[in-house]
């Protein structure tokens, strides 16, 4: 584990947001978030160092990209370049954090030429694209080249986010577009109600963060897009939250109760509809906020307040 500075700012004045456990694979582990005093970036301090974040990516971690069909996703993706096809001849791409390939090969199919990031040893083998298999700063590229680079879902797990805009602003040709998504530390799901995924997300953005890192390396932020079309970030628990904060007390994860999937896993059970009302009549609370969950979701977003930021910056 290692302790470190604001990657925004520099600043070391930090103050502690919350403390989670990794509840995916190793639940007795438990990561405190911090937020920079002076612009606001959220990371984890002290997190696990790049030599120990491996663990912390089983090929199990792979199996969304293998299991679900994400065809919608893609083309919800592939909106953002659609005036780049029109008006370059076979424009190049680069998808950094590819994953299985998945995004790129889709792209491939509408002419692009498409080139993939993915360091991670327990992906799946790429060969009918370029690929390459180092963090995008080991990397030598060449500087202009790309007319689009995607990073979805991708930088809030990357050890130095500023390292990557700074690589970023070089390898993207001039009017070339830079499309990511990133969590948003500035809604209520990722800040208070413990939504990210610790210790895989490193930093939590907000929009000034953000943009304060597009015009250190050269970028400009054109639009964020807070949207629920590619990725959802659910603002489960939020009732609870605000029974909490009404009554002047902080929403703890420890006080978050366990969601019926959870509660079978734990005790062993069969889901039926029998124990699925017993749960329910016994659960009141969590019931409403499912029930009222989408529709808080939904001005959340009107409010620029969603858990999802997908943003578009260009390079002039």
């Amino acid at each position: 584990m290692e302790y470190i500075l604001c990657n925004c700012c520099g600043s070391t004045k930090l103050k502690k947001i919350y403390e989670k456990p990794d509840e995916k694979f190793f639940s007795d582990e438990w990561f405190n978030i911090v937020e920079c005093e002076e612009c606001h970036l959220g990371f984890i301090n002290p997190r696990p160092s790049e030599q120990e974040i491996s663990k912390y990516y089983p090929s199990d971690f792979f199996n969304y990209f293998r299991e679900i069909d994400h065809t919608k996703r893609y083309t919800e993706e592939s909106e953002y370049f659609l005036d780049i096809e029109k008006s370059r001849q076979n424009p190049k791409l680069l998808d950094i954090g590819c994953a299985n390939g998945d995004f790129p090969r889709f792209m491939k199919n509408r002419g692009w030429i498409v080139e993939g990031v993915e360091p991670s040893v327990t992906s799946e083998p790429i060969d009918d694209f370029k690929i390459y298999k180092k963090k995008l700063t080991d990397l030598e590229l060449k500087n202009e080249y790309y007319d689009a680079v995607t990073a979805w879902a991708v930088l809030e797990h990357t050890h130095n986010p500023l390292e990557y805009f700074n690589k970023i602003g070089k390898i993207l040709a001039n009017n070339g577009r830079f499309v990511f998504l990133v969590t948003n530390f500035e809604s209520l799901a990722s800040k208070y109600l413990f939504a990210e995924d610790i210790p895989r997300h490193l930093y939590f953005f907000t929009p000034k963060t953000i943009k304060r890192y597009l015009e250190s390396s050269g970028m400009k932020l054109v639009k964020i897009n807070f949207s629920d079309k590619i990725y959802m970030m659910r603002s489960n628990n939020w009732l609870l939250f605000l029974i909490k904060y009404l009554s002047g007390e902080k929403l703890l994860y420890s006080d978050i109760p366990l969601s019926y999937t959870k509660f079978l896993q734990k005790n062993n059970l069969k889901d039926t509809f029998i124990r699925k009302l017993i749960f329910s009549s016994k659960n009141p609370l969590f019931i409403m906020d499912k029930i009222f969950c989408p529709f808080f979701d939904k001005v959340s977003i009107l409010l620029k307040r969603y858990g999802i930021m997908i943003c578009v910056a260009e390079k002039k």
